[in-house]
């Protein structure tokens, strides 16, 4: 493959995956961010006019747009079940009692796992290198 046509097929993906991942919102915004934060920061100190731009209460069209636009997508409601718990790990478990007095004793029971005894499988044997 030509290492043109490998490029345009790089750079094509990079942009769908940033588009996909809503990129295009974030850079419509962070324009119009800096638009008002030029603007506000000509007629007054830039501690105030930072604080106009990001305190939401001032938004340019720009941002209301944006915001009109976003809201209009369709969202996705595809919910994923994710199970955090690997089958070799053994949770713990921690009692913490407080004796008599001013000591804390805290118990934490000892991990007993399985022994194995195999020997791990030998890599396959490598060709000669030429």
């Amino acid at each position: 493959m030509p290492p043109n046509l490998l490029r345009f097929g790089q750079v094509l993906m990079l942009l769908v995956l940033f588009a996909a991942s809503g990129g295009h919102w974030m850079a419509l915004q962070s324009l119009a961010w800096t638009r008002m934060l030029m603007s506000y920061s000509r007629n007054g100190p830039i501690m105030e006019a930072v604080t106009k731009t990001f305190d939401g209460r001032h938004p340019c069209s720009l941002c209301k747009q944006v915001e009109r636009a976003k809201s209009s997508e369709p969202q996705s409601t595809r919910a994923m079940e994710v199970e955090n718990q690997a089958a070799f790990v053994m949770p713990a478990l921690a009692v913490l009692e407080k004796k008599e007095g001013i000591s804390w004793k805290l118990e934490i029971p000892e991990w007993h796992g399985e022994v194995r005894a195999e020997q791990p499988t030998a890599p396959p044997p490598r060709g000669a290198v030429a």
